[in-house]
């Protein structure tokens, strides 16, 4: 993406809190997702993620890029996993009911192939998110599994709208992402 993040990492580094909510609407669904993939557990990898954001807020860690801040959240995710499992394993060791094989050959590539489809995932997000407001509204309610009704209703809009909107947001989605193949496939646009 294009989009110039010099001013979003001077707010965040700055603790304000428009940033720190867009900072979350972009990142906390595709780490939550990894984590999840990587720990196999929805609530506690939503735990997990949550973790590392108040984690990075109290580190006051400052990024020069936003490749910079997305290393780091998806290094944090895998670490923080690594150490779940970990602490995981010693849990099940202790009571004696499992016995955990790792295949570290495997793992890792698992672990790569989970890393592309998280990093797909943050793409479309941020693809989404550098939409106009009421698009990016309409397909974060629609993502979320709300129905064109439902969204028109909330949103306040006629359905008419809402369709034309989406429409319009599937397109710019389809030339923003068009070198992303692979993503593409996965949204079926």
């Amino acid at each position: 993406m294009d989009k110039d993040y010099t001013n979003f990492l001077k707010d965040l580094a700055g603790k304000k809190k428009s940033a720190w909510k867009e900072l979350y609407d972009l990142f906390y669904p595709s780490i939550c997702n990894y984590i999840s993939n990587l720990i196999k557990d929805e609530n506690a990898a939503s735990d997990l993620a949550q973790k590392i954001f108040i984690k990075l807020w109290e580190l006051n860690i400052h990024f020069n890029s936003i490749k910079a801040l997305t290393s780091y959240l998806y290094k944090a995710a895998k670490n923080t996993s690594i150490n779940y499992m970990k602490a995981a394993k010693v849990e099940r060791d202790h009571m004696g009911k499992f016995n955990l094989e790792v295949n570290h050959e495997s793992g890792l590539d698992d672990s790569m192939i989970l890393s592309i489809e998280e990093e797909m995932i943050r793409e479309l997000h941020q693809s989404i998110f550098e939409l106009p407001k009421s698009q990016r509204e309409i397909m974060m309610l629609s993502i979320k599994g709300l129905t064109v009704k439902q969204v028109a209703e909330k949103l306040q809009i006629s359905e008419n709208t809402v369709k034309t909107q989406k429409k319009r947001a599937y397109a710019s989605l389809r030339e923003k992402l068009k070198d992303s193949i692979f993503l593409l496939m996965f949204m079926g646009l």
